[in-house]
């Protein structure tokens, strides 16, 4: 099985060489991204310069697949979330008409169809370890000639270096996002913000920063060895994945510790999603560990927040729930306003920055 970088390199010569000298470009401006939301930017640059009237959605496919084993054919109900989309929103599988016909389990390829106003809609959809993993949508001018076959390699690249970012980005025990992309994440989560307080949206279009501790981890360390320590972590971290959604970002930074961005929340969800965590952890029987308690702390982002000052609400929070019981989940602002913490000063956080 050829590698993600053997696959690259392959591409960069056939494109070169048997196609249109321009797919070198392609691959030069596609592989020079280091993060997936510039990687999505960069396809859509490609899309443009070979079709520069045209529209491009990429969408994520989050969702279980449901083949049915009488027509092979695959059945998708809540599964389209744009990534450019940061507040996550799910979308009706059939608000993409075409798409059903495309996602075929036996075909599975590229599938083009007349729409309204003069375009054709091409749909590509992209599939990695024999799952759907994304669709590509391009409308284009009906005059145009579309050069499929380069679109499918184009989306084959993209896969293999979505793979390499996935890689420095992951923590390599729980697969969870690591601390090198908890920056960048933070920045896109700030802008999202600003935009939606512009446009005065308000009603769940917010965004939760949480900080998790296990409780009294070192103790399993200590008791039971390391090996059933990773072990918690990284069931930990699954418990996450399913009780979280799949728009929201979860993160290990590194021990016990674990962040979450809930996106698209008020401080009510956030709440909601947080407790109904912690209580699954609780009533969790970890292997030779057995019952687990998580504390945790989370503030509400605002447009106008620092990344230093959400992780010191979130951590004051945390550490006021583990001082203060455990097996909690502690909100900054509520104990601001309830006069238990003392709020934080943009002054020093704008020090802190340098």
């Amino acid at each position: 099985m050829m590698s993600p970088l053997s696959d690259i390199r392959w591409l960069s010569f056939l494109l070169g060489v048997f196609m249109d000298r321009r797919y070198t470009e392609i691959v030069d401006l596609m592989s020079q991204q280091d993060n997936r939301l510039d990687l999505i930017s960069a396809l859509n640059q490609v899309c443009h310069r070979f079709y520069p009237k045209a529209s491009l959605a990429f969408w994520d496919l989050y969702t279980e697949h449901i083949p049915n084993e009488d027509t092979g054919e695959m059945t998708l109900s809540r599964v389209l979330i744009d990534p450019t989309d940061l507040a996550g929103r799910e979308y009706e599988f059939e608000s993409l008409s075409g798409a059903e016909q495309a996602m075929n389990r036996g075909r599975c390829t590229m599938h083009a169809m007349s729409e309204p106003c003069a375009m054709n809609r091409i749909i590509l959809p992209l599939i990695q370890d024999h799952n759907h993993a994304a669709l590509m949508v391009i409308d284009v001018d009906k005059e145009v000639r579309v050069d499929f076959s380069g679109l499918k390699l184009v989306g084959v690249l993209f896969l293999n270096l979505q793979s390499l970012i996935a890689k420095k980005d992951q923590d390599p025990l729980t697969s969870l996002l690591n601390r090198r992309s908890f920056d960048e994440t933070v920045a896109t989560v700030l802008a999202q913000c600003a935009s939606n307080e512009h446009s005065g949206r308000t009603s769940g279009g917010g965004a939760c920063l949480a900080s998790f501790d296990i409780d009294f981890f070192k103790r399993i360390n200590d008791n039971y060895g390391h090996a059933i320590g990773d072990e918690v972590l990284i069931l930990f971290a699954q418990h996450m994945r399913r009780v979280f959604r799949h728009s929201d970002k979860l993160f290990r930074f590194g021990g016990e510790e674990f962040i979450a961005i809930l996106l698209d929340v008020d401080e009510a969800k956030a709440q909601a999603a947080l407790t109904r965590f912690r209580e699954e952890i609780g009533s969790f029987d970890f292997p030779q560990a057995g019952r687990v308690t998580v504390s945790i702390g989370y503030t509400m982002v605002t447009a106008s927040d620092f990344p230093t000052v959400l992780m010191e609400r979130a951590d004051r929070a945390l550490y006021y729930a583990k001082a203060n019981g455990r097996n909690r989940s502690c909100h900054f602002e509520a104990l601001v306003a309830q006069g238990a913490l003392d709020d934080i000063q943009r002054e020093t956080a704008e020090v802190d920055l340098w």
